[in-house]
């Protein structure tokens, strides 16, 4: 069992100074605030001329960024691992549940670095909302047999939450010059569109349970900031590793990646794919305007059967890959975890102290892609995370195999085995995250990850040596 609690203070936030001071309210809408007069408005196509919300039109936009946004969260994890004797090798099991919620104060103008901004009453008011950050559930598997001292195979599973969004609509309805308006979710005993209230009907009744739940639980009001989430993802790796006596301490793998999307495709066809293995990205407009009556003070709007569905976006498909290497170690190799020894610790212990010195660089630059300026994109953040996900389920199997091997004081040749083969499977899992990274930075960005991180065959960073703090010697 494990758990986390974490507050974040001084985030940035932003207000926008040149909106109309006394925006009128629009009762049919909850209250949503209007910045411009409602004869402004095209009755017949709902257009609003540009600047008409603002005090002074000819200034433009106006933010002013603070820095008093707020976050809190709270993480707790549950893990069972059990190994198992088959026919004298090694059957290492591993079920973990995660559960994630976080919360954030911020206003609905957008910050940089801050998160999204969505308008529902007033824009420069903060509320706590749910974060964009939040994936409420997770599930992970890890299965991996230990074949002699040789061969080990190893299969890793992950079945997430989506990300929260928030129903919108799909233009600017409160003359702020922003389209990030909050969807007003009609009541169908007080609508009298009949046009609006057959189309929100049909797509309920089409709509998945979540989507459904979410559009139900904002009837007759402004939908709240992330109160919806995409659908679940999914992500499964299996890899093989094999070390040959006359490799001298090298190494043959072989890695299928994202097989949910291989599996995708021979059951479904490439023309009836559905999305197994991929990030997806659910359309968040739920109202398209289509008019406004100035004289009721309300909007006609046109419902967007496609909302909540999941789009996939072709840059960034995750893609079935198979890739085989091959290391072969030239000169003298070096121990696996120098200056690692039991020392009287427990097994908990040394599996604390092994995981301070593996390095998941996948996972260390989504944590520190801001100070260090790497300015990651859409497409790397989307192909980094379930590569952290799946190394560090690994390097979690292994260094408890590890722990429990060095920690063993009978000197038995199965503990010996299984404490060489651990050790060599961390490296090599090691090496891999460092070529991940690699691989998908550019020149510019890999020269930003401190000079230790780069080369992790020499030796493996402690944590201290990760914040920028270089030590040597036994711990």
């Amino acid at each position: 069992l494990d758990g986390d609690v974490d507050f974040g203070w001084r985030q940035p936030v932003a207000s926008a100074l040149n909106l109309r001071r006394t925006p009128s309210k629009l009762a049919s809408e909850g209250g949503r605030a209007m910045f411009v007069p409602l004869g402004s408005i095209d009755p017949a196509t709902g257009f609003i001329p540009a600047g008409a919300g603002l005090d002074v039109p000819s200034l433009g936009t106006i933010r002013e960024l603070r820095s008093d946004g707020k976050s809190r969260g709270a993480l707790s994890s549950a893990a069972w691992t059990m190994s198992v004797p088959v026919r004298g090798h090694q059957l290492i099991n591993t079920l973990s549940y995660t559960y994630h919620r976080a919360v954030s104060r911020t206003t609905a103008v957008d910050a940089p670095d801050g998160e999204t901004g969505i308008t529902g009453l007033d824009p420069n008011r903060a509320e706590w909302t749910t974060s964009d950050q939040e994936q409420r559930h997770a599930i992970q598997f890890l299965t991996m047999l230990l074949w002699r001292n040789s061969f080990t195979i190893s299969a890793v599973g992950v079945i997430a939450s989506g990300l929260p969004y928030t129903p919108i609509v799909g233009g600017d309805v409160n003359g702020d010059g922003r389209v990030n308006d909050a969807a007003f979710i009609p009541d169908p005993r007080l609508e009298r569109d009949t046009l609006l209230l057959r189309g929100i009907q049909q797509l309920l009744n089409n709509a998945d349970p979540s989507t459904r739940a979410c559009l139900l639980a904002s009837t007759g009001a402004l939908a709240r900031r992330n109160s919806c989430t995409s659908p679940m993802s999914t992500n499964v790796n299996v890899q093989a590793n094999w070390r040959p006596r006359r490799l001298g301490g090298g190494t043959v793998s072989a890695r299928l990646s994202n097989a949910a999307a291989g599996l995708d495709y021979l059951l479904h066809g490439s023309e009836r794919l559905h999305g197994w293995g991929q990030p997806m990205f659910p359309n968040p407009v739920l109202l398209e305007p289509r008019g406004f009556d100035a004289s009721a003070g309300k909007w006609h709007y046109q419902v967007n059967q496609l909302f909540g569905t999941g789009a996939r976006v072709p840059s960034i498909q995750l893609p079935l890959s198979l890739q085989l290497r091959m290391r072969v170690p030239i000169g003298a190799v070096a121990a696996p975890l120098p200056g690692i020894s039991a020392g009287g610790r427990t097994v908990a212990a040394m599996q604390q102290l092994l995981a301070q010195r593996v390095l998941n660089l996948p996972r260390f630059v989504l944590e520190h892609a801001d100070s260090l300026g790497l300015q990651l994109s859409v497409q790397q953040i989307v192909r980094l995370q379930p590569t952290a996900d799946s190394l560090q389920q690994r390097m979690d199997v292994a260094a408890l195999q590890l722990a429990r091997a060095i920690v063993d004081t009978s000197q038995s040749t199965d503990s010996r085995q299984m404490r060489e083969a651990m050790a060599a499977e961390i490296r090599a899992l090691v090496v891999r995250s460092v070529e991940e990274v690699k691989a998908l930075f550019t020149t510019e960005q890999w020269a930003k990850i401190p000079a230790a991180m780069q080369s992790p065959a020499l030796r493996i960073p402690t944590a201290i040596e990760a914040e920028g703090h270089f030590t040597s010697g036994n711990p």
